[in-house]
């Protein structure tokens, strides 16, 4: 008798511990996306296998051979559940950022920013240097290249309910500059950037339900 109530009593238990279990909120998927610029090639690699990387019909996607321009379009899908986005750079508001080849003379070698958004996606341009055209600055922070893979500008997905459901960091990994110099010098070449100031007054933009 006493061991079929102890049953009973674990099945109630049970019972009651598996809605619970089901309505845990899932855990924020923290997603990678890197380019590589290598000399006259731009490739854009979903590191994570995501499926959520598209590539929109323009004259120049970042799949390849650079353009006559060097710039090229790629987009990012949302992922299931968002409502709304916010992007940044270090905790700052941001939609775009300069990858510098040298702060002295002030030269920027590639940029990122996002040129367009649609109910269900973020559209990017990267544009990098070509030997006949700079690559021109845009408002928004600034990053002196290295050579290896660096991150930049995290896009961070809330639902309905304002909790974060996922995070997309946005990785470059360009040509090495040559003769990178000391910390001293780039705070001297950063110090009077008027970007910064442009930078911090963007706004967040915010998407409908998707």
């Amino acid at each position: 008798m006493s061991m079929r109530i102890e049953t009973v009593g674990l099945r109630i238990v049970l019972g009651m511990a598996l809605p619970v279990c089901y309505t845990l909120p899932a855990r924020a998927a923290n997603v990678t996306f890197t380019i590589f610029d290598s000399s006259d090639t731009i490739l854009v690699s979903d590191d994570n296998q995501t499926g959520r990387l598209s590539f929109p019909g323009f004259p120049f996607t970042c799949t390849g051979v650079e353009g006559p321009s060097s710039g090229c379009f790629f987009s990012i899908l949302f992922p299931s559940g968002t409502n709304r986005f916010a992007i940044s750079m270090g905790g700052t508001s941001a939609s775009a950022v300069n990858l510098l080849e040298s702060t002295v003379p002030f030269i920027v070698s590639d940029t990122l920013q996002q040129q367009d958004q649609t109910a269900n996606s973020t559209l990017w341009e990267f544009f990098s240097d070509s030997e006949t055209q700079q690559a021109g600055v845009v408002p928004g922070p600034v990053l002196l290249e290295t050579g290896a893979v660096q991150p930049t500008l995290v896009i961070t997905y809330f639902n309905a309910g304002n909790a974060v459901i996922g995070t997309d960091t946005l990785n470059i990994q360009s040509d090495a500059p040559e003769g990178v110099p000391e910390p001293a010098t780039v705070g001297m070449g950063l110090s009077g950037l008027v970007l910064i100031g442009v930078w911090r007054f963007r706004e967040r933009r915010d998407v409908r339900s998707v």
